[in-house]
């Protein structure tokens, strides 16, 4: 696109902004590229769907019945079939709770990675900075 923008540069239409336009573009470009890779935009979209997907599939698995452990009414008898009901339910929690458990460790996973980053990087200009203080 920039070639493009010199070419629009060099035709002489009289248009002061048609100027500053190979300026511009390059430098919103460098902008918008620098703020996608400092925030994991596009990583945690991910990350929340297949939480999203996750919570569904266990939903639905409870309300149907379809897995084992929320098989509650193949029992014929009120009070076994109340004890099932619980442990289905309680079963249904804790996967919930796992699902979001897990969420919840990638997230601070990328931030103690970022953290790290950023420590090693001020621990390297300080070891930089007393290495040049040595030498003078």
């Amino acid at each position: 696109m920039t070639p493009i923008l010199v070419l629009v540069d060099k035709l002489e239409a009289g248009q002061a902004w048609l100027k500053w336009l190979p300026v511009l573009c390059p430098a919103i470009a460098s902008i918008v590229v620098s703020i996608v890779t400092s925030f994991p935009f596009q990583k945690n979209s991910l990350a929340a769907n297949t939480a999203v997907e996750l919570l569904e599939a266990e939903q639905e698995k409870f309300i149907l019945g379809v897995t084992l452990p929320y098989r509650c009414y193949d029992v014929s008898e009120e009070t076994q079939q109340q004890k099932k009901a619980s442990q289905a339910l309680e079963y249904f929690i804790v996967q919930v709770n796992n699902i979001h458990l897990n969420q919840l460790q990638q997230t601070s996973e990328t931030q103690s990675e970022k953290t790290e980053s950023t420590l090693s990087n001020e621990s390297n200009k300080v070891e930089a900075e007393v290495t040049n203080q040595n030498k003078q």
